[in-house]
């Protein structure tokens, strides 16, 4: 009887940056990444670490929020990354949302840092925290160590935390650790079951949580295919290639 056969391996205490790290271990030369023509293999992401250490140098560590204001890009998968790997958890800060909506979250999460670009700058106010500027910044960033920073973070510190609709009242952030998402069932089924030949639909803003399964997880399990399909915001093509 094999009907309710869930059983999956369980990651334990592992972090979802370290198991992407295995998989670049395990296939080096295969792609992690493509956009709009745009190829990195896991051997060559090689912005990420340059990225967390200056995070880090930021403040950023446990349980310190690190706000991402961008569009779909290369530059949104390395800083995806590279905020877990600086050992802190990400708030995203959806460019296309109103401007009233991104203050107050940026008002009621406090983010240590935002990373964005200049074109978006204007979009969101923020007072104590760094302007990390992804494209203006990138040479000040590119100077930091190529080597994987510190590991800080563990399994039960926070991974994300997005904010709800507030249609009942003012928003609200949930979060999520390391370990409550790789145990979540939708992951450990999808880590079983994605082939090389697979593709994951990444269709979800990253302010919604299920776009968490649909980026980290396709990581987590092989090379990656992203790319934009047309012109409508939020929608591309996420999977193992």
């Amino acid at each position: 009887m094999d009907w309710n056969d869930t059983r999956t391996e369980d990651p334990q205490d592992r972090c979802v940056h370290e198991l992407i790290q295995t998989q670049v271990r395990q296939t080096p030369d295969a792609v992690a990444v493509v956009f709009e023509g745009q190829t990195l293999t896991y051997r060559s992401w090689t912005p990420v670490p340059p990225a967390a250490h200056r995070l880090q140098q930021l403040g950023v560590g446990p349980e310190v929020l690190v706000g991402l204001c961008l569009e779909r890009s290369l530059d949104m998968a390395v800083a995806l990354v590279a905020v877990l790997k600086a050992g802190g958890a990400y708030v995203p800060l959806d460019p296309d949302y109103p401007r009233e909506r991104l203050d107050f979250v940026v008002a009621d999460s406090r983010p240590a840092v935002v990373l964005t670009t200049a074109r978006l700058t204007d979009r969101f106010a923020v007072s104590d925290a760094a302007v990390v500027r992804l494209d203006e910044d990138r040479e000040t960033i590119a100077r930091h160590s190529a080597s994987a920073p510190p590991a800080r973070a563990h399994a039960d510190n926070a991974v994300y935390v997005l904010y709800t609709s507030g249609s009942t009242g003012r928003p609200k952030g949930a979060v999520n650790h390391h370990r409550g998402h790789l145990q979540s069932p939708a992951v450990g089924a999808a880590r079983d079951r994605l082939e090389a030949t697979d593709r994951v639909l990444f269709k979800t803003p990253l302010s919604f949580d299920v776009s968490v399964e649909e980026f980290f997880t396709s990581l987590i399990c092989g090379p990656v295919s992203y790319r934009q399909t047309g012109r409508a915001p939020g929608i591309g093509l996420l999977g193992t290639s």
